[in-house]
């Protein structure tokens, strides 16, 4: 019993870990998709004076709305990143808590 009990916890403990580089790794993408956004407003800015747009070479019509477009994605993408560390953060506690029942 007490040895089913430990593989139970050891396997828990392999399920978090996994679970665990999984979030740095969706944390990774979502970073880099917030530079590259960034890097589009720049230059949309930078362009400011054109009336084509500089990353698709098409007419643009309302450069803020597309600026505010990406300026909101780039908000989203922060509270996303916001919720898988507090779950990074609940499943790092446990894990600590098994590893100390173990």
């Amino acid at each position: 019993r007490l040895e089913s009990e430990f593989e139970l916890v050891e396997e828990r403990g392999l399920s978090m870990k996994t679970e665990i580089e999984a979030i740095d790794l969706k944390v990774e993408e979502i970073k880099r998709r917030q530079k590259e956004l960034a890097e589009k407003i720049a230059e949309l800015k930078e362009h400011d004076h054109s009336s084509v747009c500089p990353l698709c070479s098409g007419p643009i019509v309302d450069r803020a709305a597309v600026i505010d477009r990406y300026r909101a994605e780039i908000d989203s993408l922060a509270e996303e990143t916001n919720a898988l560390s507090a779950r990074k953060d609940d499943l790092e506690f446990e894990r600590i808590e098994l590893r100390r029942k173990y």
